[in-house]
């Protein structure tokens, strides 16, 4: 894993290869192979160690997360949810599952069912600026406009230099009329992440 993070991507295939022959590690291995596949955009690789590391421990929080990643970069609509779902009947307690059964709820338009998980991943994980941004997101589509910009504020004192809560209040600020609040986060948002869009 640090080798990965390290940049080191051939080398941690290598020890990850190796683990696989270890049975204990065999989970650890095939998720984080389905991970590295889907960053480098191998879908079907990707899919294939998730669905391996599913069958091997159906019962694992991570395999059904992974599961979850895959099913969405195929944009399948109904599997993510399932897959997350599935880590939460393992795990309640899980903030990845939670926050990622929030996105897709999120995505397909059931912004109540998202609120409920994006609260649940707030309490346990308040100093989250990730988890706070979405959170703003979410509460701003249930018309939360206080609450949303609570969230996107404290994100932003959390982290300065995350873009997304800043795009956040740019929403908040236009919708409550103001403007000029609403230009400058624009500026904010942009000069951090060059790459950001409303």
């Amino acid at each position: 894993g640090a080798r990965l993070l390290q940049g080191e991507a051939q080398e941690a295939k290598k020890l990850l290869e190796q683990s696989l022959s270890l049975k204990d590690n065999s989970l650890f291995a095939f998720t984080l192979f389905s991970t590295m596949e889907l960053i480098q955009n191998h879908k079907k690789k990707a899919q294939d160690y998730a669905l391996r590391a599913l069958v091997m421990h159906p019962k694992s929080e991570s395999a059904n997360i992974t599961a979850g990643e895959i099913a969405q970069a195929f944009f399948n609509l109904e599997r993510p949810e399932l897959m997350y779902s599935a880590a939460l009947e393992i795990n309640p307690e899980s903030v990845k599952a939670r926050v990622s059964r929030a996105r897709v709820l999120f995505g397909s338009g059931r912004a109540q069912g998202a609120l409920r998980d994006i609260e649940y991943a707030e309490e346990i994980r308040p100093n989250d600026a990730q988890v706070l941004s979405l959170a703003g997101f979410i509460k701003l589509s249930n018309s939360q406009k206080r609450l949303a910009r609570l969230s996107f504020e404290k994100a932003v004192k959390l982290d300065p230099q995350y873009g997304e809560p800043h795009l956040g209040l740019v929403l908040v600020d236009f919708r409550e009329g103001r403007n000029g609040e609403g230009l400058n986060e624009i500026l904010i948002a942009t000069l951090i992440e060059s790459k950001v869009s409303l």
